[in-house]
């Protein structure tokens, strides 16, 4: 952890006085709780590493210095050892852009700005239905433990609304309504509300939970209140909560022990993962961007950054479709007619392409169409025809449908315009 390898007293007295100002610059800005927290220790780190690279203050940084300090991170040749990600990097770009920012040095801060990240793909990692319902029943026999419920309660809040580990650990039990069987609360890194229902089947959970911290004597005010935490000796700061790492724990908990349930074993993915499979469990069933934003409390716009290229909309499909038209066969299925009239579905070819029906005697097809006792103003009709403007092109009709004849309606409205074939007889 970067907390236990980089420490406030190595800094520089420059050091230390831009890293003072980037913090009161958080301030000014307003800055979160949890982002000050990350301007505290994210611009420890990046002096930290300036300073082993022999950069003893920010204003003797160079270009090559700070294009060094990104290869470095990239090869984790840092105190961490491990390389970081492009996204880890850009964040020390962030704290560093700060410290420049309220240090007022320009210069360097133009080619600082100036570095891009490289485009990662992002994975999204997520459980399938079945290793999902293993991990129910997994939970379920927690559940018939009081000393486990918590774990089985923290899985369902979590396959339900997915909070982030810091909202699930100030998690209140007002936010939960048993009688309806609805969860709502705030987001605390964007105050979005979030909203989901409980399956039914899961509520007795919760409620027997509940019940088990009244008859204890805990306090009720949150969902998983500090005294029902197992202490490691290594706590900061006292909460009136568990901590997010507490909830980190119990879900891995969780998963892990699910295991057995599951013949092919449950992906050891992050807590995190949560999220990322409650979202695609919504939109694989058909469900909208907006809907999973309610849920999560992620802007739209982040929603479909992540998943839309992993997911088969219903409009995509509707696009495909369209443009593969002899992927599609329209059958008799349960209809009257013969099955030799199944048939893929017609190309409509665009009025501006190609005219479905010929020029006959000049009439501009683009704007009017030439109808008896009725004149439309522009309107795009390429494909109304009449007796009288072609008598050439019905001539050839009638020769290949003896049986047929052409009749028009002459309806005061264009839509009662359309051309249709009468199967009746000649007379």
């Amino acid at each position: 952890m970067g907390n236990k390898q980089y420490h406030e007293h190595e800094l520089t007295e420059d050091w230390a006085r831009a890293r003072d100002a980037s913090i009161h610059y958080g301030e000014l800005r307003n800055h979160r709780k949890s982002t000050k927290k990350n301007d505290r220790r994210v611009s420890l780190w990046v002096a930290c590493d300036f300073m082993d690279m022999g950069v003893m203050s920010a204003e003797t940084i160079q270009d090559t210095d700070w294009l060094e300090l990104v290869e470095r991170y990239r090869a984790g040749q840092t105190r961490s050892g491990n390389p970081l990600t492009e996204g880890s990097i850009r964040k020390r770009k962030e704290a560093l852009v700060q410290m420049l920012k309220a240090m007022k040095l320009n210069e360097t801060l133009a080619f600082v700005q100036m570095w891009k990240e490289k485009k990662e793909v992002k994975e999204i990692r997520y459980w399938n239905l079945e290793e999902t319902e293993a991990m129910h029943h997994h939970a379920l026999d927690l559940a018939q433990d009081p000393k486990t419920l918590k774990l089985a309660t923290l899985h369902f809040l979590h396959y339900h609304i997915a909070p982030r580990r810091k909202d699930s650990s100030m998690f209140k039990w007002e936010y939960i309504d048993l009688d309806e069987g609805i969860i709502q609360f705030s987001a605390d890194k964007n105050a979005k509300r979030c909203f989901s229902f409980i399956e039914p089947r899961f509520i007795h959970v919760f409620k027997n939970f509940k019940r088990m911290l009244e008859d204890e004597g805990h306090d009720t005010t949150y969902l998983f209140p500090e005294s029902i935490a197992g202490h490691s000796g290594t706590t900061k700061e006292i909460l009136p909560h568990i901590s997010d790492k507490t909830v980190y724990e119990w879900l891995i908990k969780v998963r892990n022990g699910a295991a057995p349930y599951h013949k092919g074993g449950i992906r050891k993915y992050s807590s995190h993962s949560y999220r990322h499979t409650l979202a695609m469990r919504f939109l694989n069933s058909g469900s909208t961007y907006e809907d999973v934003s309610r849920i999560l409390g992620d802007t739209v716009a982040t929603i479909e950054e992540h998943y839309s290229e992993l997911v088969m909309t219903p409009s995509f499909r509707k696009a495909w479709e369209a443009a593969h038209v002899r992927a599609t066969m329209n059958t008799t299925d349960g209809t009257a007619q013969p099955e030799w009239l199944d048939r893929f579905r017609k190309v409509r070819t665009p009025n501006h392409h190609k005219p479905l029906v010929p020029h006959s005697r000049g009439t501009d097809f683009k704007w009017g169409a030439d109808v008896p006792e009725f004149e439309p103003r522009k309107v795009r009709t390429t494909w109304v025809q009449t007796h009288k403007s072609s008598s050439s092109y019905t001539s050839s009709k009638k020769k290949l449908l003896p049986q047929c004849r052409h009749s028009i309606s002459r309806s005061g409205s264009i839509f009662g315009s359309f051309l249709r074939y009468s199967l009746s007889p000649r007379g």
